[in-house]
């Protein structure tokens, strides 16, 4: 009988593998925005030392389109944090689903004592292990 899959419930199926690629690639993107953000700061810097001597509407004016160019800057920066966030859990459940499904698979056949083949997603990642795994599966027998 072909087992019926569930619809995941969880985002993270296996916490100890997704939680340090979610926080690997926040810090990253955290690290790159405010690498970007102290460079843009120095060129404004630069910018208002040479216009202090600018009529001050047209720099009030210049300020006020920095700071809007900024703003834009600062919210494409949390919308691009979403979806690396949403890609990185995609792609780690690509990993992580089948590792749990290893181990949920292997420790009913301990437990039951009935060896049969392991199955994973067609978009999963690990189909080479799976495959090994089966293979070996196979050749063993609890009876011996």
């Amino acid at each position: 009988m072909e087992k019926q899959y569930q619809i995941r419930k969880r985002f993270l199926i296996k916490n100890e593998i997704q939680i340090p690629i979610l926080w690997f690639i926040f810090f990253g993107m955290l690290l790159t925005y405010m690498i970007c953000g102290i460079i843009i700061w120095k060129l404004i810097e630069e910018l208002i030392f040479v216009m202090v001597n600018l009529n001050p509407e047209i720099l009030n004016l210049v300020i006020s389109r920095v700071a809007d160019k900024l703003i834009r800057t600062f919210v494409t920066f949390l919308l691009l944090i979403v979806f690396m966030t949403l890609t990185s859990i995609y792609f780690s459940n690509r990993i992580a689903g089948p590792v749990f499904r290893l181990e949920e698979d292997l420790k009913k056949m301990i437990k039951e004592k009935i060896i049969s083949k392991i199955k994973i997603r067609k978009n999963d990642y690990l189909h080479r292990l799976v495959g090994i795994l089966n293979e070996f599966l196979e050749k063993v027998d609890f009876k011996n």
